[in-house]
């Protein structure tokens, strides 16, 4: 990198956006003084095995992705660097640089509105525990594939400290969309009012047989374990892809439904249409059925 420095040794005034990364394993490099640290305009860093920023270079930043290697200590420092932060993506994040005492860990503050991504991690628990989010923060999780864990998946995403933000107790709508193909590929998307507040996209096992037998319908299991407090008052509900093998048991699709007391219309397409209105016929609530194609 040092080689990189003498060369780009000229301010940039005009540059937006900068891409840093360190191809060495299990090292991380200091953020290098390129172009003299002088880029008024950069909005946009990415960076990889790359350590913390230092001020001058956070002052004007709105976009923040990390990727692979993350440490919460440094990180803890830059985020105050970056007061016009309005998205924060971590990327396949697997290792976490220093053991933590979460008994003393105060969080991480990020800035109110912002837009934050875990992606494709299996550590989406420990990395949420070194934050904390602003009441309108829009979420978004994906982790990594899981087949079915000993513990609620949904649970283990979201947790109770999670849960408690504003924006996700006022839930209006839901939208699960279901994929299969090699494996169950789910999204689910969480409306306060017209928006999203936060999202989910996983990939089950591709052993589906099994995992029906063992555990009723994948998704559904999945799905049963959002907390109380995010459903009380979903008033729309979209579900689409609930077909073959991921087709919902009469039984735990009307579990589900039962959880959304405020539930006054339900989106289907005509192939799931059935086995809704079977379950309809069974809630002590009114709900509107609309068909959509699919």
């Amino acid at each position: 990198m040092n080689h990189l420095v003498r060369i780009f040794h000229q301010p940039a005034p005009n540059l937006t956006h900068l891409e840093l990364c360190d191809y060495q394993p299990f090292e991380t490099i200091p953020f290098p003084n390129l172009f003299g640290l002088e880029f008024p305009k950069l909005r946009n860093l990415e960076v990889t095995r790359v350590n913390a920023w230092p001020e001058i270079v956070g002052a004007n930043l709105t976009h923040i992705t990390i990727n692979s290697f993350l440490d919460p200590y440094a990180l803890n420092q830059c985020i105050p660097y970056s007061p016009n932060l309005k998205v924060l993506k971590l990327r396949s994040i697997w290792n976490l640089n220093r053991l933590l005492s979460f008994s003393t860990w105060k969080g991480i503050a990020l800035p109110p509105g912002i837009r934050f991504t875990i992606g494709s991690s299996t550590m989406c628990p420990e990395i949420l525990a070194l934050f904390s989010l602003p009441q309108d923060c829009h979420l978004k999780v994906n982790p990594s594939m899981y087949t079915v864990p000993d513990k609620p998946l949904l649970s283990y995403v979201l947790p109770d400290r999670i849960v408690s933000l504003q924006n996700l107790r006022t839930l209006t709508r839901l939208h699960i969309a279901v994929r299969f193909n090699i494996g169950v590929g789910l999204r689910l998307k969480c409306f306060r009012l017209d928006q999203v507040v936060f999202e989910v996209s996983t990939r089950f096992s591709a052993d589906i047989p099994t995992m029906v037998e063992q555990n009723g319908t994948p998704v559904m299991w999945f799905l049963n374990n959002l907390h109380r407090i995010v459903l009380r008052g979903v008033e729309e509900l979209r579900m689409e892809g609930f077909v073959g093998p991921v087709e919902p048991r009469a039984a735990e699709l009307l579990t589900f439904l039962k959880r959304m007391p405020a539930l006054s219309r339900l989106i289907t397409t005509d192939a799931n249409e059935g086995i809704f209105r079977s379950a309809l016929d069974n809630l002590y609530c009114r709900v509107a059925v609309v068909r959509v194609e699919g």
